[in-house]
């Protein structure tokens, strides 16, 4: 039996856990009225938990460092194994990544580039370098170009795992999209251009698998008389969850729910 029933009930000669002797009427409606701001304060209290609960589910990412390792590039060490020319180790200049085989690609480039058909890969900073680049954005970026005589491609891989709620794959290259390609073992994926050299392409199907990516540099062969261009620059590489609510939509949306159930008419039971 409730509280409040029992002090309606407390009437003199009858049991109840107050004692045996009935409670005034005016007792009786402060102790009701201290009931009901309880009640109210423990629903603003379990709001304010769902709320926290919510936040803490949605608002953490598990995006965050996760699927693709380095895709900004900003892990590069630039220790020089060829202080004349300039070669960095892969494991230094892009750890996590591999790449087609060729001739000249067992090293990065730096600064200064390879005049002549082989493929190669340069990583570009804020010095100055043979092309004239600059990164995409942040303090580094990767230029690739590919094997003049169109014999070997030229891409940049990586393997990982992909969460369940992932949606796209963005990137940003310094060409346009028929230039370059992105595939998930081996199955090209669409890419969109969404401006400011950012591309991104639904990559869902492949939710929960471990993928090879490659991105793969589609440019025309070099042409006469330089023979320099064939050659694109990635950064910002992502993998992105599918669109969902912010985090504080979630809280919204479970604070009006619960203001919405604390304001339906109850019967009152005493």
């Amino acid at each position: 039996m409730s509280l409040e029933k029992n002090l309606d009930l407390a009437t003199p000669g009858r049991y109840t856990p107050f004692g045996v002797v009935g409670w005034p009427a005016e007792f009786r409606r402060a102790v009701k009225a201290n009931l009901g701001n309880a009640v109210v304060e423990s629903n603003v209290m379990k709001t304010s938990l769902l709320c926290v609960a919510s936040w803490l589910l949605l608002g953490t990412s598990c995006f965050a460092g996760y699927a693709i390792t380095n895709g900004d590039f900003e892990s590069a060490t630039v220790v020089l194994n060829d202080p004349n020319f300039g070669f960095l180790d892969w494991s230094l200049a892009a750890p996590g990544w591999g790449h087609s085989p060729g001739d000249s690609t067992d090293s990065v480039y730096y600064k200064n580039i390879h005049i002549g058909w082989d493929q190669w890969f340069l990583l570009v900073d804020h010095n100055s370098n043979q092309l004239g680049l600059s990164p995409l954005q942040g303090n580094y970026s990767l230029a690739m170009k590919i094997d003049g005589g169109g014999w070997n491609q030229n891409y940049l891989t990586q393997t990982c795992t992909l969460p369940l709620d992932v949606g796209t794959i963005s990137l940003l290259v310094s060409a346009g999209s028929s230039y370059f390609d992105v595939q998930f073992n081996n199955e090209p994926i669409g890419m969109v251009a969404q401006g400011d050299w950012r591309y991104s392409g639904d990559i869902s199907r492949f939710a929960g698998q471990t993928v090879e990516i490659k991105i793969i540099n589609q440019s025309p062969l070099p042409q006469p008389p330089d023979f320099i261009p064939g050659y694109i620059m990635v950064d910002d590489i992502r993998i992105e969850p599918k669109t969902v609510p912010e985090p504080a939509t979630w809280c919204i949306l479970t604070f009006g729910l619960a203001v919405w159930t604390m304001a339906r008419p109850h019967r009152r039971r005493y």
